[in-house]
C-alpha cells in the first residue's frame, strides 16, 4: 500500500493524522594533526506518523512506511484520548521550499573536500610552534522532509547546510590551554568556498596562545554582586 491509501484509511479514523519523510545525506571529514580520521557519506530516512485523536496525541516512527506504522500511532491515540471529537476544518496548503544553491554538495566530489581541509589544515600548522595540537572538522548536510496530511495539505522541504571548526591546543612549560570556534551556515558549498577559514584559524590559534597567559579564576567563597 502507498502512502496516499494509507493516509486515508486512517485518516478516517481519527480527528488529525500526519505523515512524514525525511532523508538526510551527509560529508564528514576530520582531521587530526594533518592525518585523516575519519572520513563517512552518511545517509539516513525514515518515515513519522503523528495522530490526534480525542484530545490525544500519537506518534510512531520506523525506516519503513507500512500498515504497522500506522496502527501503532492510531493505537496511542486513541488509548489515551479521553474528549470528544474534534472538528478540523484548515484550509489545505501545497508548497516546496528549497534554499536556492549554485553548487550542491553532491556535485563535488569527496577528494575536493579532503583536498581543501588539508590545505587549512597545513597553513594552520605554520602559525606558531607553541600550537601542539590541532583538530579539524568538516560536515555538510542536506536534509529532505516530506510531509502530507490528513486535511489535504502536502509540504516538501530541501535545507542543505555546511559546518567547518577548529580545536587548537597550546602549550608552554607545564601549561596547555585550547581554543574552539566553528562556522555554521545555510547554503551549498560555494558558501564554504567564500568562507573566510584563515579569519577563523587566526582566531582559534591566537586564542589558545593568549590563554596560555591567562590568571588562575580566584577560589573560596565569594561575593555576587
Amino acid at each position: 500500500m502507498n502512502v496516499d491509501s494509507l493516509l486515508k484509511k486512517y485518516g478516517s479514523q481519527v480527528d488529525y493524522l500526519e505523515v512524514r519523510f525525511v532523508e538526510s545525506f551527509e560529508s564528514i571529514i576530520c582531521l587530526d594533526n594533518g592525518e585523516l580520521t575519519r572520513v563517512c557519506l552518511p545517509y539516513e530516512k525514515g518515515y513519522s506518523v503523528r495522530v490526534f485523536h480525542k484530545g490525544a496525541w500519537g506518534f510512531a516512527s520506523s525506516v519503513r512506511i507500512n500498515d504497522d506504522l500506522f496502527k501503532r500511532a492510531v493505537k496511542i491515540a486513541s488509548v489515551l484520548g479521553r474528549g470528544k471529537r474534534t472538528e478540523l476544518n484548515k484550509p489545505s496548503s501545497l508548497g516546496k521550499f528549497k534554499i536556492r544553491v549554485k553548487k550542491k554538495f553532491s556535485d563535488v566530489d569527496i577528494s575536493e573536500k579532503i583536498k581543501a581541509i588539508r590545505e587549512i589544515d597545513k597553513w594552520s600548522s605554520k602559525l606558531s610552534k607553541r600550537i601542539k595540537s590541532r583538530q579539524i572538522r568538516y560536515v555538510d548536510s542536506t536534509i529532505k522532509k516530506h510531509i502530507v496530511d490528513s486535511l489535504g495539505n502536502e509540504v516538501e522541504e530541501e535545507l542543505p547546510r555546511v559546518r567547518l571548526s577548529m580545536l587548537a591546543v597550546a602549550k608552554e612549560g607545564n601549561v596547555m590551554q585550547e581554543s574552539f570556534e566553528s562556522f555554521d551556515r545555510v547554503g551549498g558549498y560555494e558558501t564554504f568556498e567564500r568562507f573566510d577559514w584563515e579569519n577563523l584559524v587566526v582566531n582559534v590559534v591566537n586564542e589558545a596562545i593568549s590563554l596560555l597567559k591567562a590568571k588562575e579564576a580566584p577560589t573560596g567563597k565569594l561575593n555576587i554582586l
